[in-house]
């Protein structure tokens, strides 16, 4: 039967390298690696399963590769757009998105663009905090992933690409009374375990999350079919009818119970919501089949298989930081001279903005300082612009705009959720055998308290186990450490600031990362950002990401940001280009100079 088996599991191969040769990038190596593996260790897995694995491990690799899919730019035609290259373009938000919006317009050879920002610097969410020793901690965007290629060259041409490979995640569990904690591959195991429902060896775990992993592939296939860009064509309403229900809802309804904790890594600890209660729809775009694979590949279940190989040092396949932080690049965007970007700081829109056949009016009040500290404010000043990008939160511009019914429709039913990022001072410092990030995985659960406390990195450590603290005079007394809650509310209708603060002195009054010994010796600084602001289920069924895609351009606005599509610089860089090189391609080419 071993024979047999062996034979099938390489003819089986095949078909697994089909379904991913479109997506390179070390997919179809790392699917390679693992069936090596497997084989390798296929007495183990037979003496595990007590059953022929015909119908268990077979069926994995059983799978077809799917049909082919187009990304939502493929035909996609634009209501509108700046009509000429020297037309004035004013940009709402200077957060990631209007900083991306206005680099991209300037690089398609746009040369009138201003941006007005509420706030006194630009980088939106991706907000840096230097500490007095020098350390760079990020309030905000934080991770670059391996998919960021775009943001990598960016980040390369303005030499701020020097990174840190993030290593290790322990997990406290009230379950396990252990001083130090759970590794976070044996947290995984366990979850997977619970997931299904099972008691299988850590190397069958392995095997079912693979098969599983396989089976999500195909069904993202027979879905969407391969896509280019992140948000795909419009699918038929046949298909977004089936996608009625939860993340964790449809993970149930296709066998894949084991992606669960996956899920709960990849996407709800990001801040982008509970697997019960988020559309299917927002899971499916964030978890692609790329990302999906490259996270089995970083997770390392421990079935006592080795891990891909990879060259020491680089960190094309592994999640990292920025040692400089992700504010320096949007500041060195605007900085770039050769972009010729106008950036408006504190600024307060004062009335609607009116859009008409004259073009778009802008009222709007300067906010300084002055030296005694006070803040003074500048005589409502009044702009013309021909067009206009909204690159902030729609549900703080809605009332900003002169009202339209239709684009009432489009972004009345947003719904933010709060993420609150708090940097404070922890003593004892860490060893440097700890991981990089602690985790109280069971706050992560939609009956929780709202702003319970779900993660703490500690960068110095990042840096010091990199060796990347050279620039940094680390303090020998005490280390620091950012703090993530959350809360599935909109933090303009609760004391956001005052339930976080409660809740973050009650945990670790309870919970230390460092046993007993580990106190808070001062927080430095608190951010509550309004975070991911979601569709309706309803909504999302109707097609709105694509109906607000057919209105770009109507009363010569664009919109972007994560309301258009998803909370992801990815995300929002790509549907930036889409917008401009469909313009691009749209305009006259007696009015595109």
């Amino acid at each position: 039967m071993a024979d047999n088996f062996c034979v099938e599991f390489e003819k089986n191969r095949t078909d697994f390298a089909a379904l991913t040769q479109d997506y390179p990038d070390g997919i179809t190596e790392t699917v390679d690696t693992w069936l090596r593996d497997l084989r390798r260790n296929f007495r183990e897995v037979f003496k595990d399963a007590k059953t022929t694995l015909a119908t268990g491990v077979l069926g994995l690799f059983a799978t077809r590769s799917g049909r082919e899919g187009n990304g939502a730019a493929k035909g996609l035609a634009l209501a509108g757009g700046p009509k000429s290259k020297s037309d004035r373009i004013a940009i709402i938000g200077g957060g990631p998105a209007g900083v991306h919006m206005a680099y991209a317009l300037s690089k398609a050879g746009f040369t009138n663009i201003t941006i007005f920002e509420k706030s006194d610097r630009v980088g939106g969410k991706s907000h840096s905090v230097e500490q007095e020793d020098g350390m760079v901690q990020e309030m905000g965007t934080c991770y670059l992933s391996p998919d960021y290629s775009e943001i990598k060259q960016l980040m390369s041409h303005y030499k701020c690409d020097e990174q840190a490979k993030v290593i290790g995640r322990t997990v406290w569990d009230p379950d396990h009374k252990s001083s130090t904690g759970l590794d976070f591959q044996e947290w995984l195991c366990d979850a997977i375990r619970g997931a299904c429902k099972s008691d299988s060896s850590n190397l069958m775990i392995t095997v079912r999350l693979l098969k599983e992993c396989v089976h999500y592939i195909q069904n993202h296939h027979d879905l969407f079919g391969r896509y280019e860009g992140f948000l795909m064509a419009e699918p038929p309403a046949s298909v977004l009818g089936t996608l009625d229900c939860s993340i964790a809802e449809y993970l149930d309804r296709i066998g894949c119970c084991s992606l669960k904790p996956i899920f709960t890594l990849a996407y709800t600890l990001q801040g982008y919501g509970y697997l019960e209660t988020t559309p299917a729809l927002y899971g499916l775009l964030w978890v692609t089949p790329k990302l999906l694979v490259g996270l089995v590949e970083q997770l390392k279940v421990r079935s006592n298989l080795p891990p891909p190989h990879q060259e020491a040092g680089t960190h094309e396949r592994s999640i990292t930081i920025l040692l400089e932080g992700w504010g320096k690049l949007w500041t060195s965007i605007i900085e770039d001279e050769s972009l010729g970007i106008e950036c408006r700081l504190n600024v307060d829109i004062a009335k609607p903005i009116i859009r008409d056949d004259d073009g778009i009016c802008i009222t709007y009040h300067t906010r300084r300082r002055v030296q005694d500290g006070t803040t003074m404010t500048s005589l409502a000043e009044v702009e013309k612009f021909d067009f206009l990008v909204v690159a902030a939160p729609m549900q703080n511009i809605l009332p900003l705009l002169d009202h339209r019914e239709d684009e009432q429709r489009l972004f009345s039913g947003l719904r933010p959720a709060t993420f609150v990022t708090t940097l404070c001072n922890y003593s004892p410092t860490k060893d440097t055998n700890e991981a990089a990030i602690d985790s109280w995985l069971d706050n992560v659960a939609v009956k929780r308290p709202p702003f319970s406390v779900w993660s703490a990195r500690d960068s110095h450590h990042v840096r010091h186990v990199a060796g990347k603290l050279k620039n940094v005079k680390r303090p020998d007394l005490h280390g620091s450490m950012v703090v993530y809650q959350y809360a599935d509310l909109d933090c303009a209708t609760v004391d956001a600031e005052g339930e976080a603060a409660a809740a973050f002195k009650a945990h670790f009054a309870k919970h230390t990362p460092n046993g007993s010994e580990l106190q808070i010796v001062n927080i430095e600084y608190r951010n509550v950002w309004s975070y991911f602001p979601r569709h309706s289920q309803r909504a999302l069924c109707d097609g709105i990401l694509w109906r607000l895609l057919e209105r770009q351009g109507e009363y010569k606005t664009w919109y972007t940001g994560a309301c258009t599509c998803f909370e992801s610089i990815n995300a929002i860089t790509g549907y930036n280009h889409m917008l401009v090189d469909t313009w691009i391609d749209q305009m006259p080419k007696d009015t595109a100079v």
